[in-house]
């Protein structure tokens, strides 16, 4: 498996091997949910202050998405400043309350720079939230998620939009 190293979380390439795992025995898994999340005006924070300070948000964020999950439960980033979750054996509402606790995690963070001390301003995510149907390749699922997320930043950012609110 492959992990990013700054982050601590698996990369693109070791969530596809992890996943094809647990999607060759869903039923085992059943259900299965994912959790698509990305940092809301993450350009801003570049700009604002820097890409090292970037980077230690994403860090935080990965060692927040890393003590969150559990069991065979995967935290991956996904590119840029998007983040995946896949949650075998917990259903929508179960992924639901999840994400919608690191989300109150992240908006509560006080992130400052560590040299000045200065305060980079309040950080938020927004968040899609979906559950692998019956025949439905893990490809669409995570397809779905990313639509949701999509969904949570045109209607509002800092907020999980899941299969059953749009």
């Amino acid at each position: 498996m492959q992990i990013v190293n700054f982050t601590g979380l698996l990369n693109r390439r070791g969530l596809d091997d992890r996943t094809a795992e647990m999607v060759s025995v869903v039923e085992k898994y059943d259900p299965i949910s994912a959790v698509m999340i990305d940092i809301d005006h993450f350009k801003k924070i570049n700009d604002a202050h820097g890409h090292l300070i970037g980077d230690s948000v994403l860090k935080k964020l990965g060692e927040l998405l890393k003590e969150s999950v559990k069991g065979k439960d995967v935290a991956a980033r996904y590119g840029g400043e998007e983040f995946i979750l896949v949650l075998p054996q917990t259903g929508l509402s179960g992924a639901l309350a999840l994400t919608e606790q690191i989300r109150t995690a992240v908006e509560n963070m006080n992130f400052k720079i560590k040299e000045s001390g200065q305060s980079i301003g309040r950080i938020t995510i927004s968040s899609g939230v979906a559950s692998l149907k019956k025949g439905q390749s893990f490809d669409k699922l995570i397809e779905q998620t990313d639509h949701l997320l999509y969904h949570a930043k045109k209607t509002g950012r800092n907020k999980t939009v899941t299969e059953r609110d749009a």
